[in-house]
C-alpha cells in the first residue's frame, strides 16, 4: 500500500503507556490498567500499553483469556489498543450498547472507536469474532488499516462445513474446544474452570446470540464487499481449528485482493496461546 501512512499510536490516550524493556517477563512491566473512550452516550473499555506503530487487537468472541502474556509480548513492538467488545463482558455498561442489533452495529461502533483514539492507519489483529468484526470495520471505512492479519475469522460460510455450533454446549466446554492441547486449556484456566469465568463467558454468549444468531456467525453481505479492499492482508488458520472450518479462511483469502493465506501447525482455535510466535511473526511479515 503506496501512500499509506503508518499510525504511531493512539493520540489521546489519558497517560502514555509504560514502555516495554524487551524482557522476559514485560507483562509487570507494563501499566494494561483499563482505560475509557466515550463514543456518543456509550463508553467503550479498552487495555493500551507499548511502544511503536498502533495495533488494534480484537478478541474472540468469548473474550480475552486470563493471561496477558501474548498481549505483553505484542507490546515489545506495538503500541497495542485492546478494546473488550461492547455489550460483552467487561465491555462497559450493558444498558448503554441495547441498540447494537447486529455485527455490523457493532463494527461501527469500533470504528468510531478507532476514529476517537486516532487509529487510523493502524494494524489491526482480528481472531475468530474479531477477525469478522476487523473486515467489517475495513469494508465499511477502507483507509481504516495498513495491515489486516486475520486468524480464522467468522464472518462468511462455505460448503459443507459450518462453525461449531456452540449454543449446543457448554460455554465451558466451548472454550476447551477451542485448544489442539486439552493441557494449554487447562494451564491457562485450571482444572477446574473458576465460576466467575463461567460467567463472564455466558455474558459474551448471551450477547452474541443477541447480534449474531441469525444468520448464525455470518454476513450475506460481506464477502462481496471483500473484493473492494486494498490492503495487505493475511488470512492464518489453525491445522487443527474445531470451531471455524478452514474452507471460510480459504474464502476470506479468495475474496480479499492479494491476500495471504497461512496455515499454523499443531493449533487450534486458540492461536494467540498455542502459536504466539507464529502470530507475532505473521504481524511482522504482512503487507
Amino acid at each position: 500500500m503506496a501512500g499509506r501512512a503508518r499510525n504511531n499510536g493512539p493520540k489521546c490516550l489519558e497517560s502514555p503507556p509504560k514502555q516495554g524493556t524487551g524482557g522476559t517477563n514485560v507483562t509487570t512491566e507494563l501499566d494494561w490498567a483499563p482505560k475509557e473512550c466515550g463514543i456518543g452516550a456509550a463508553t467503550v473499555r479498552y487495555r493500551s500499553a507499548g511502544q511503536g506503530p498502533a495495533l488494534l487487537y480484537l478478541p474472540h468472541d468469548n473474550g480475552y483469556g486470563p493471561s496477558k502474556d501474548f498481549l505483553a509480548s505484542l507490546a515489545r513492538d506495538y503500541t497495542v489498543v485492546a478494546p473488550w467488545l461492547p455489550g460483552f463482558h467487561d465491555g462497559g455498561p450493558p444498558e448503554e450498547w441495547a441498540w447494537l442489533k447486529d455485527t455490523g452495529d457493532l463494527a461501527l461502533a469500533l470504528s468510531a472507536f478507532v476514529r476517537k483514539l486516532g487509529l487510523s492507519g493502524a494494524t489491526v489483529l482480528g481472531l475468530g469474532y474479531g477477525g469478522w468484526l476487523a473486515a467489517e470495520m475495513a469494508v465499511a471505512r477502507p483507509d481504516a488499516f495498513a495491515k489486516l492479519v486475520l486468524v480464522a475469522p467468522m464472518g462468511l460460510r462455505t460448503e459443507g462445513a459450518a462453525i461449531y455450533d456452540q449454543f449446543l454446549v457448554s460455554s465451558g466446554h466451548y472454550a476447551e474446544r477451542a485448544y489442539h492441547d486439552p493441557a494449554r486449556f487447562v494451564q491457562a484456566y485450571g482444572e477446574e474452570t473458576p465460576f466467575e469465568q463461567l460467567e463472564a463467558w455466558e455474558t459474551d454468549r448471551e450477547m452474541l446470540c443477541r447480534i449474531a444468531w441469525k444468520p448464525y456467525l455470518y454476513s450475506p453481505a460481506l464477502e462481496q464487499l471483500l473484493a473492494g479492499l486494498d490492503v495487505p492482508a493475511v488470512i492464518a488458520h489453525g491445522d487443527d481449528d474445531r470451531i471455524v472450518p478452514r474452507g471460510i479462511s480459504e474464502r476470506y483469502a479468495a475474496a480479499i485482493p492479494g491476500a495471504k493465506l497461512v496455515d499454523l501447525p499443531g493449533c487450534g482455535h486458540a492461536a494467540e496461546f498455542e502459536q504466539p510466535d507464529a502470530l507475532r511473526a505473521l504481524l511482522a511479515q504482512a503487507g
